[in-house]
């Protein structure tokens, strides 16, 4: 998550037991509304994380395997990183032209750190974009103001599968978020899933939703099971689902609770039970 940031010359907090934190640059939008994107070639931490992943690709390649999906997050969590929420929010509202240039500025950072991971795999499959602060948004703000931006970024990898990441609830663009050009949505499981299928419908795909923390982390393999089962017999028919922890695979997850899930996977015949056996 520093990556981007660092580029626009964030300083970068590290801590041995939790990801780092990003201290804002500076909250003065004529400074990021002139600003230029940065080469991602050249700046900050992203030409050491490319050489990673040429290093990675390759030691991965020696024993068959290899990286087929890079990432980056969004226009508007990196605008929070580099400004701060607050006045990255107040912003939106008071000077959004000013907003808009900087996200534009962000999106074109972005589709350039994309591709400059892409160019270092073999066989790439897609990528992944992360924003849980779209959710923090009205739905006029968002079609305004951030949905041209998601809309740039996953059109520019047609032919590659999109996916999108965002946990913070929000119901209120469920419907706008499904014409963003994404193949497949990871959000939060704390919104029913029924409902988020219904409002997107076979538009895209979605994965989830098993509780990361309370279950992935505290529950036991048969709860996890459970839930897992639960979110089949209630997404799952007809297709357009993906088996996973909502939100993510959450640190210091039981390897016995993701057999459980695997196993709910594999074991799942349908509500009715005649479905038939499947795996997601």
């Amino acid at each position: 998550m520093a990556d981007l940031p660092s580029a626009f010359g964030a300083r970068i907090h590290y801590y041995h037991d939790r990801p780092p934190s990003i201290e804002p640059v500076t909250t003065d939008i004529d400074t990021w509304a002139a600003a230029p994107p940065p080469a991602v070639e050249e700046d900050g931490l992203m030409p050491f994380l490319l050489q990673l992943y040429g290093q990675m690709e390759a030691r991965l390649r020696a024993d068959g395997l290899g990286i087929n999906m890079v990432a980056a997050r969004g226009p508007m969590v990196n605008a929070g990183f580099l400004m701060g929420i607050n006045d990255l929010m107040m912003g939106l509202v008071m000077q959004p032209e000013k907003i808009s240039r900087f996200l534009e500025t962000i999106t074109t950072t972005i589709i350039n750190w994309l591709h400059a991971q892409l160019e270092r795999l073999q066989e790439p499959e897609g990528i992944m974009l992360l924003d849980d602060v779209v959710g923090m948004i009205s739905a006029k703000h968002y079609r305004e103001m951030v949905a041209p931006h998601l809309q740039r970024i996953f059109a520019e990898f047609d032919g590659l599968i999109k996916i999108y990441h965002n946990d913070t609830p929000c119901a209120h663009l469920h419907e706008d978020l499904a014409n963003a050009g994404f193949d497949v949505f990871n959000f939060t499981h704390k919104v029913d899933i029924t409902e988020v299928k219904r409002q997107m419908g076979h538009r895209v795909a979605l994965m989830g939703n098993v509780a990361p923390l309370d279950l992935g982390v505290r529950g036991t393999p048969q709860e996890v099971e459970e839930a897992a089962l639960t979110c089949l017999d209630k997404a799952a028919p007809g297709g357009g689902m993906i088996l996973s922890f909502g939100g993510g695979v959450s640190p210091e997850t039981p390897a016995e609770n993701i057999d459980a899930m695997l196993r709910a996977a594999r074991n799942w015949t349908g509500p009715s039970g005649s479905a038939g056996p499947r795996e997601s």
